[in-house]
């Protein structure tokens, strides 16, 4: 029997990428540690050193150390690293990789001499040929990280340009997969990649056709462009513009540097065929839905500027301004969704908006099912009286609603029972 089928699962929340990117920012000086054969800096216990035991050609061992391989050990690492580290500024695991970082070198300094006397605390060690000290450009994680701006590791898209044209559906899935690891770079990535993706259906013969050669070109200049994004700082300005099409939506995060827009992070997805017969005033709610479910990790509690060009959405969105009387139902509850945030509208002219408007026209997740705004059209409005006629005929609910009733009598004097 696999002993992975008797463990439990641990559950631990693995860190976004993003996240951990947008830790470092305004920092200039980095440090790189990398943990010596992670794994096996935890002991085990008595049980689950027997559960590791492992036969040789010398006969059986006990693990007495997490072992590679283990499906829990990657979960349990990283909760005993974020615990160890804990309490340290400007300090950031991700799996072994860790980095100090600081805005000065004598700051980042103190950091790093903090992180390493936790380390020699705890007995854990470092493989000093991967370490790097006091960088002001440092990569990881894929990434480029250097003067508050975050752009694509040279190595890995040196690795994307030198693969050959895929002749078969293993290639081809690999060299999408080093695509996809990029794609918050490429805007209209989904619209490049279909003819590719055409390929990987089930059934379907692999042709290498012109439309596949043309699009496999064009995600290696895609790649190897030199856009750039700036990580997310909750002290700077934010602004989220939005936009629809008759085929998608789309949202740009961006922060205001120096009076300049310069964007955090680029979204956008097809519309689902029902989604396509709303009117252009719905496309709009729903891309500004979108958005803001889509960044509500970095704006939920923040302030923020929401940009549209469609001027009635500009009124019906605006947090200070009261519904139009004749304003539709599926609107209402997009509006009502988004009152939980804290935000001004602002209009803004569709030429004017060309940084979202192509966005929406090449949207990302062609064949994306609408998710991440199920908010909202499965949900209707029901009356007071419905809601009594059909508790009262279950025995359940009218007992609950009965027992409720007379706790609020007995707790409040001025409380009158109305039969």
């Amino acid at each position: 029997m696999n002993v992975h089928t008797l463990l439990m699962n641990v559950n631990y929340p693995i860190k976004k990428i993003d996240e951990v990117l947008n830790s470092l920012r305004d920092s200039k000086y980095f440090c790189k540690l990398d943990l010596f054969k992670a794994y096996l800096h935890l002991q085990t216990d008595e049980e689950s050193s027997i559960i590791q035991t492992i036969s040789t050609h010398r006969g059986t061992y006990k693990m007495n150390r997490l072992s590679f391989g283990i499906k829990t050990a990657l979960a349990e690492f990283n909760r005993v690293i974020d615990q160890i580290l804990n309490g340290l500024p400007k300090t950031i695991a991700y799996f072994d990789d860790i980095v100090v970082h600081g805005k000065t070198k004598d700051q980042c300094s103190r950091n790093l001499f903090a992180c390493l006397e936790r380390l020699r605390e705890y007995d854990l060690h470092w493989n000093i040929k991967k370490c790097t000290f006091f960088q002001t450009r440092i990569e990881y994680l894929g990434h480029v990280v250097e003067n508050n701006k975050i752009s694509r590791s040279p190595s890995k898209v040196e690795a994307i340009i030198r693969m050959q044209q895929p002749r078969n559906v293993q290639e081809l899935r690999q060299f999408l997969g080093m695509v996809t690891y990029f794609s918050r770079f490429i805007p209209d990535v989904s619209t490049i990649t279909y003819p590719l993706r055409k390929l990987l259906r089930k059934n379907q013969k692999f042709y290498w056709n012109k439309e596949c050669q043309q699009a496999f070109l064009k995600l290696k200049e895609e790649i190897s462009s030199d856009r750039v994004l700036v990580p997310f700082d909750p002290e700077l300005p934010v602004t989220l513009a939005t936009d629809a099409s008759p085929v998608g939506v789309a949202a740009v995060l961006s922060h205001i540097v120096d009076n300049v827009e310069t964007p955090v992070a680029f979204a956008s997805r097809s519309l689902t065929e029902a989604e396509r017969n709303y009117s252009q005033l719905d496309r709009e709610s729903l891309a500004i839905i979108f958005g803001v479910s889509h960044f509500m990790n970095y704006i939920y509690g923040q302030y923020f500027v929401l940009i549209t060009d469609n001027q009635p959405l500009s009124r019906i969105f605006h947090p200070k301004t009261g519904f139009p009387k004749m304003t539709s139902a599926r609107l209402l509850r997009y509006a009502s969704f988004s009152a939980g945030f804290d935000y001004t509208v602002k209009f803004r002219k569709g030429l004017e908006n060309q940084n979202v408007d192509c966005l929406s026209r090449v949207p990302v997740n062609q064949n994306c099912i609408s998710a991440d705004v199920s908010i909202n059209d499965e949900v209707h409005q029901v009356r007071a009286s419905a809601v009594f006629e059909i508790s009262s005929e279950n025995l359940t609910a009218d007992a609950i609603i009965q027992e409720k009733i007379r706790s609020w009598h007995r707790s409040n004097e001025n409380f009158y029972q109305v039969q």
